[in-house]
């Protein structure tokens, strides 16, 4: 059943593409363009055709026009297939156009995919000849040849048929032996494979696509059997490629024949002729090529050698993983003859395509173990490690090592696929005796490449980094895969002996290295980095390799490199030094291969310069995460005597009063211990290092150093963790001994000498889990949980009655009032009966689960009321949680004595529950409710009785402000669903309140069943329902709400087993209150509403529409609580489901605005959805006549489980931000208040419509996206409490703290403008209101827009160039001070009364603007020159005016006088005030 449920899925899918293609075609009846309106009226036509047979034969009921209308969404592929099929042979008659042909081929394009198999093979007579004709024609001449779009229709013409064929081809997909015999088909197939090299591009692409498509995708036969067209494929891939070595041959020598004609003045008029026909002529006025197809027919027709081979040798690298093993030698050939043609491009392809032949047949590993001799598994047709042999893989070698073949050291353009090729032949070469051949010829190759790619002497090398790149690939690889074991041995042997010259190639190849990183190595500067890479490679090479006699053994890596790792990090602390991450690469590979105790010995770290050289603490962070299975006695006697000597430093520094010094040891001596838990990782000496003493310094330094805490309990984890997984391993013992030095047994020795100092070590992790406060421990807590995995159970039993004992003497010493009247500090160790009950909590896994053991007497101890019941919040938190995991899976069973016959403990439990219930603190409700979800499993199912009364508390939890609460709520109802779904009786009599109310039942009931006459039924998930659906009747409205909540989530869950009564009856009675007064209530019956929407059946919510739809009208204007979205939101899931007539119709007038609104919104955003869709295809669409179906991307919420994604989650597919007065004139919901314009904002950047009217508002909406504030409360020491109510109503979207409502921004000395100045002073008053009259306000930032100059602020240039305390700059650069002479001073008054004119213009425009006449404000009080009256206006000097002479008599005071409360300043010069000015 499953199998045809896919079947039909699948069809129905394809059935769906089909016509969301052709509805793309169908429109464009009426285009401009011919190749669009061809295909839309063939389609329209045939359409029509087979609604008239359809009206004739009387098959449908609808009318003509009904049927033409849809007839396209109801006919089948096969109707389509056969109508298109039977006018191929009119489309080939002379009579008919030669368009018609194509449309039909285009048409079937689309249509052929989407037929069965059956329908397709039993046409081939009518359609392959017709196909087969077009194929063996690519470029016919019946055309004319300046016709570009006649052209381009036959191109398209061909990708159809191609197409068509495709699906042909994947119709025998199970028969392939068929197409084996068929020769129209093999016929076809070949001219197929010609358009794999056809001239124009996309007929290229489509052509191979086919062929790649057709034949088999992988290299197991299991997958897809023998194809028999692939040996066909690969004749012509090798044939292709001789025919352009062959001509290529040809034209070089016809070359020189004409450059000898050339000389001799004897060049042939037809030669000229055809070179001219071969490429066509550019048009400089109309920007096109005349003739190209005719040209490009020519080409492809001689053969372009160059560009055909370059197009085959792409396409074979596209099926190089199916090359038969006969074949092989002759491509190998073939490709080998195309570099001699000396073209650049077709060189580059034939290299690509032997990289990825090659790159099948290297060894997929290679370890210092062995080399590798695994191969992949492989179909027998296909090429695999045997496919290639040795003599062919040698000659292959030998041509791409010849002269000929090595690219020029400045071909920037050969040398990376060249290298490439190299690399990967190399590679499969050393396949054969063990690497032996290949170690022969790497030494030479090694020496080739290095000065290739890495020399100066190269020009490639030194421009191109893709040649550098290349050429450290390929380093690489010869030292991965071509240096054989043998050879690291004969190395070793020779590092240790006199005569080293000539003994190992591979010190020759270290050498070289060597030489190119040293100090003066000039040549090899430019490809340090890569150089670095290949010496990391070299020494992670040279793992697991030893030399021979040392104890303990030494690695080979430490006597052939280490010197060279010393140079690199001298290198690496010079300045200029660039490459320091790839110097970091080679040091790290040292220390994984070497081990820190030699890399240390090399490098000493030198910190207070007991050696010569330079410090080298950065090695200490760069070491610690490459440390793994090394030495543990390096870190406990090196490391930990230099952590002591550090800490002495930084114990003087500090008495010496030096805290920057005394900072700086205290980092060295963090970054020392930091390598703690990288020494732990795997040890190889854990028993031997690990002593007493080391044991006791780290007790000391956990009690002293509470910084070093967290990387001593990772160690200490890592040693257990990593030797249980050493110990659990399914490796040999010998490959594990061979790779880390250790094995199982040697794991097990680690274990045993663990368990032994468990015991202390854990008391010692338990004096500090007390001693640490709570937000810092969680990782000794993990250490604890750690080492009581590996504690014998003697040692848990001893240390669990410690704990318990403690906890029971602690727990009376806890103050009721600690955490109420006390604010304890953050470094404030928990009390103690915490700290023990989270040790009860980590011993758990590993008590004793039998009936009377240990767990069974925490059970106990924690069920006592001053414990479950305990006063202290944290307590009960703690209890509720210890209880949760003593009761998971089959141990709670045993605790609880649930399969016991005497009795369990279940009922016990739960009677203390309930009777804790009103002591519950509020803490302890996330937990509590845990413990009940992970014991209604453990009920017995002739207990349920007990379920009544863990029903109220689960309900009333569904309303809790945490979420985590809530939905161990949602759990806890669901598993007792699952509880009474699964069976067994409810006895009412024991049910609390239900005593008095069996015998009434029992009387009322008298012919029912035993049963139910004793007062036992059956548990249901029914009978269950109505124990929940009891809370409808509670007395409070937070009750009922809970209790619809609840009732949602059960119907979800258990929507297919409940029955359609039960469902029929819930929801009239959720029609009940969704018309209640109290939001509380509605708020959870619209959730249920858009459950039962979602999930229940059709029939159903269509009989209830009738009283569900005006109820749901009643709250669709309401704002409060975002009721109007929500109503939306399920008027919009109703139109979906039932149609808009249906859900019209039920409406009463005054609501029908708003379901017209929402169809309009709906088809506007459909109609923008299919706008972006065809904007997506127009940019991705590479071409537009072949149609493209974009899949549907469904929007989910992330983090939601499927309940709340339809309660909470279920948004409207139309956006909110739409504008309802926009269709119904109704407002667009800004009276919800802050929440509403927040829920607008995330709304409209979700995705939201942008189509408003109106630049202003889309403006103001963009801004107010994520722009929200929550004003604080005045006391800034309380925290925001962010899930109370209230928090909600100080929300705001513009800025509190801005001046004005707008979105201006506070300008500096803002505030300062509320107080008043004191003139005489230039001080500010603060609250001086005696006389507020006489000063004046302080304006540092104005009032309005209009640009004020205060203090002549937009002067300073002038000044600066005019003025008496003016520069100017003269030749040179040197400052030259202006002149104080009369015409300096003249031109400064101008300046000031110029300045005074503008601010006068000021104050009078901002009189007119704000209301006031210009004589409503005292006249500006300026600076009066004395003589001003008398200045000229154009030379200097004064003049005499109105017959008065240049000179005035003042009294004295007047420019003598206070200055507290002068009516108007006076100046002899007008620089009087300028000090007044400046101050």
């Amino acid at each position: 059943m499953a199998s045809l449920d896919m079947d039909a899925s699948a069809a129905a899918a394809s059935l769906d593409s089909l016509h969301s293609a052709l509805s793309k075609i169908r429109h464009h009846t009426n285009s401009k363009l011919e190749n669009q309106k061809g295909p839309a009226q063939l389609l329209v036509a045939v359409e029509a055709t087979l609604g008239e047979q359809d009206s004739s034969n009387g098959s449908t009921s609808a009318s003509g026009a009904g049927a033409s209308k849809h007839a396209f969404v109801q006919r089948a592929p096969a109707e389509y297939f056969l109508a298109l099929e039977s006018m191929l042979e009119l489309a080939r008659s002379p009579s008919s156009p030669p368009s018609l042909l194509n449309n039909v081929f285009y048409l079937l394009s689309i249509v052929a995919p989407h037929v069965s198999a059956g329908i397709i093979r039993a046409k081939l007579a009518s359609i392959v000849p017709a196909l087969g004709k077009l194929l063996s024609n690519p470029h016919p001449t019946t055309f004319n040849v300046n016709d570009a779009s006649a052209a381009e229709n036959y191109a398209s013409a061909l990708k159809s048929a191609l197409a068509i064929l495709q699906a042909i081809y994947t119709a025998f997909e199970s028969d392939v032996a068929t197409l084996e015999k068929d020769g129209p088909l093999r016929s076809c197939w070949s001219a197929t494979l010609n358009l794999c090299a056809d001239t124009r591009p996309k007929v290229r692409r489509r052509a191979q696509l086919l062929v790649t498509s057709i034949l088999p995708t992988t290299a197991a036969a299991s997958v897809k059997p023998y194809h028999p067209y692939l040996k066909l494929t690969f004749d012509w891939i090798i044939s292709s490629l001789t025919h352009v070595a062959d001509a290529g041959s040809v034209s070089a020598s016809s070359s020189k024949d004409n450059k000898s004609n050339k000389k001799n003045k004897k060049a042939p008029l037809h030669s000229k002729k055809k070179e001219d026909a071969l490429h066509a002529k550019y048009d400089k006025k109309s920007g096109t090529a005349k003739q190209a197809p005719a040209a490009a027919a020519l080409r492809q027709n001689q053969g372009d050698t160059a560009s055909v081979g370059i197009w085959v040798c792409g396409f074979a690298k596209q099926t190089i993983n199916l090359l038969p093993i006969a074949q092989v030698d002759d491509l190998v050939a073939a490709l080998l003859r195309l570099p001699g043609l000396q073209n650049p491009f077709l060189t580059v392809a034939a290299f690509d395509v032997f990289e990825a032949f090659l790159k099948t047949c290297r060894p997929s590993i290679s370890s210092g173990v062995a080399q590798a001799d695994a191969l992949l598994i492989q179909s027998h047709v296909t090429s695999t490690f045997s496919s290639i042999g040795e003599k062919t893989l040698s000659s292959l070698l030998e041509s791409l090592r010849s002269p000929a073949f090595v690219p020029s050291t400045s071909d920037v353009q050969l040398l990376p696929a060249y290298l490439r090729a190299l690399e990967h032949a190399m590679s499969a070469f050393s396949r054969f005796e063990n690497g032996a051949l290949a170690w022969r010829l790497a030494p030479e190759v090694w020496s080739d490449v290095f000065e290739i790619s890495m020399s100066a002497k190269s020009d490639a090398s030194r421009t191109a980094p893709a040649v550098r790149a290349a050429g450290r690939d390929t380093l690489i690889a010869l030292l991965r895969y071509c240096v054989p074991d043998a050879a690291v041995a004969n190395s070793i042997k020779a590092s240790f002996s006199k005569k080293k010259a000539g003994a190992a190639p591979l010190l020759d190849m270290i050498q070289s290295i060597e030489d190119a990183l040293g100090k003066d190595s000039l040549q090899y500067m430019h490809s340090r980095a890569e150089i670095l890479s290949v010496l990391a490679s070299l020494i992670a090479r040279l793992r697991y390799h030893y030399v021979p006699n040392t104890q303990p053994p030494h690695p080979a890596a430490a006597s052939l490199t280490m010197h060279i790792v010393q140079t690199i990090a001298e290198l690496r602390q010079e300045p200029t030094f660039e490459h320091r991450e790839y110097a970091d690469t080679v040091i790290g590979a040292a220390v994984e291969v070497c081990g820190p105790r030699l890399l240390l010995e090399a490098l000493p770290l030198n910190l207070f310069g007991e050696a010569e050289g330079p410090g080298r603490a950065w090695l200490l962070p760069l070491i610690r995460t490459k440390i793994n299975n090394t030495e543990l006695s390096h870190f406990t006697g090196d490391l930990v005597s230099l952590s002591e000597k550090i800490f002495n430093k930084r114990q003087e520094a500090e008495s010496d009063g030096r805290p920057v010094e005394a900072k700086m040891y205290e980092a060295l001596t963090e970054q020392i211990w930091a390598l703690f838990p990288a020494y732990c990782a795997m040890p190889r000496d854990l028993v031997a290092a690990f002593t007493r003493q080391f044991a006791e310094l780290l007790t000391n330094v956990l009690y002293t150093q509470p910084n070093l805490r967290p990387s001593i309990c990772r160690g200490l984890q890592a040693l257990v963790y990593r030797n249980e997984a050493l110990v659990s391993s399914g490796a040999p013992s010998d490959s594990l001994k061979h790779a880390f030095g250790l094995d199982q047994a040697d794991g097990k020795a680690n274990i045993a000498h663990l368990s032994a100092i468990a015991p202390n070590l854990l008391a010692v992790l338990f004096n500090v889990f007390s001693q640490s406060p709570g937000e810092g421990r969680g990782f000794v807590y993990d250490t604890i949980a750690a080492y009581l995995r590996v504690m014998s159970p003697q040692d848990v039993l001893n240390t669990y009655n410690k704990v318990k004992t403690t906890l029971e003497q602690a727990l009376p010493t806890l103050s009721t009032k600690q955490k109420r009247n006390q604010k304890e500090s953050p470094n404030t160790p928990p009390p103690v009966p915490y700290t023990m009950l989270d040790l009860l909590s980590a011993l758990i896994p590993h008590l004793d689960k039998s009936a009377q053991g240990s767990a069974a007497d925490l059970f106990t101890l924690i069920c006592q009321d001053n414990v479950l019941r305990s006063h202290d919040s944290t307590v009960q938190k703690k209890s509720y949680r210890i209880l949760s995991r003593l009761l998971e899976g089959d141990a709670g069973k045993q605790i609880l004595l649930v399969e016991g016959k005497s009795g369990n403990r279940v009922g016990d439990l739960l009677e203390k529950l309930r009777e804790s219930t009103a002591s519950v603190a509020l803490g302890a409700k996330r937990d509590r409710v845990l413990l009940l979800a992970t014991l209604v499993p453990n009920i017995p199912s002739d207990e349920l009785h007990h379920l009544p009364s863990i029903i109220p508390e689960a309900v009333l939890a569904t309303k809790e402000v945490n979420a985590v609460t809530r939905q161990n709520a949602y759990e806890l109802l669901v598993q007792m669903g699952y509880k009474m779904e699964q069976g067994g009786s409810i006895n009412r009599a024991l049910v609390d309140g239900a005593a008095a109310a069996a015998p009434a039942a029992e009387d009322e009931d008298a012919d029912d069943s035993e049963m139910a006459d004793a007062g036992v039924v059956s548990a249901s998930i029914g009978e269950y329902l109505t124990m929940v659906a009891a809370g409808l009747a509670g007395t409070t409205p937070h009750m009922i709400s809970a209790t619809i909540t609840a009732l949602s989530r059960l119907v979800y869950e258990f929507k297919e087993t409940l029955e359609q009564p039960v469902l029929d009856e819930l929801l009239s009675t959720i029609e009940v209150y969704l018309q209640s007064a109290n939001r509380e209530i509605v708020k959870s019956a619209i959730g249920f509403v858009k459950v039962a929407i979602v999930e229940f059946n059709s029939a159903l919510i269509d009989a209830h529409l009738p009283k569900l739809i005006p109820a749901l009208l009643g709250w669709s204007t309401e704002h409060k609580q975002h009721f109007k979205v929500k109503v939306r939101h399920i008027f919009e899931r109703l139109l979906r489901r039932f149609g808009f007539e249906r859900i019209y119709q039920l409406t009463d007038e005054d609501n029908r605005k708003l379901i017209n609104n929402i169809r309009k919104r709906k088809e506007r955003a459909k109609r923008k959805r299919a706008d972006a869709a065809a904007d997506r295809e127009a940019g991705v669409a590479e071409d537009d006549d072949e149609p493209g179906l974009a899949p549907r991307i469904l929007k989910t919420k992330g983090g939601n489980d499927a309940f709340e994604e339809v309660v909470y989650g279920s948004e409207s597919d139309i956006s909110d931000s739409d504008d309802d007065a926009d269709d119904d004139g109704e407002t667009d919901g800004r009276k919800g208040g802050t929440a509403a314009a927040l829920a607008r904002n995330r709304n409209r950047k979700n995705g939201g419509d942008a189509e408003e009217k109106g630049g202003r508002r889309d403006r103001r909406r963009a801004k107010q996206q994520d722009e929200a504030y929550i004003e604080m409360d005045d006391d800034d020491d309380v925290p925001m409490d962010l899930l109370d109510r209230s928090a909600t109503a100080r929300i705001a979207l513009s800025n509190p703290n801005a001046t004005n409502g707008r979105n201006k921004k506070r300008q500096p000395g803002q505030e300062a403008s509320k107080f008043a100045l004191d003139e005489a002073t230039g001080r500010m008053l603060i609250d001086d209101e005696e006389n507020p009259s006489s000063k004046k306000r302080v304006a540092f930032a104005p009032a309005t827009d209009a640009p004020v100059d205060v203090d002549g602020a937009g002067t300073a240039y002038i000044n600066q160039a005019r003025g008496v305390d003016g520069t100017t700059q003269v030749r040179g650069g040197a400052i030259k001070f202006n002149k104080n002479n009369k015409r300096t001073r003249e031109a400064e008054r101008e300046m000031e009364l110029e300045q005074m004119a503008v601010e006068d213009a000021q104050d009078r425009a901002r009189q007119v603007q704000g209301g006031r006449p210009a004589h409503a404000d005292k006249k500006r009080r300026g600076k009066e020159t004395i003589g001003k009256e008398f200045r000229a206006k154009r030379g200097g000097g004064d003049v005499i005016r109105n017959g008065k002479s240049p000179y005035a008599y003042v009294p004295l005071s007047q420019v003598a006088g206070k200055k507290a409360k002068n009516d108007d300043h006076v100046s002899y010069t007008g620089k009087g005030d300028k000090s007044r000015k400046r101050r």
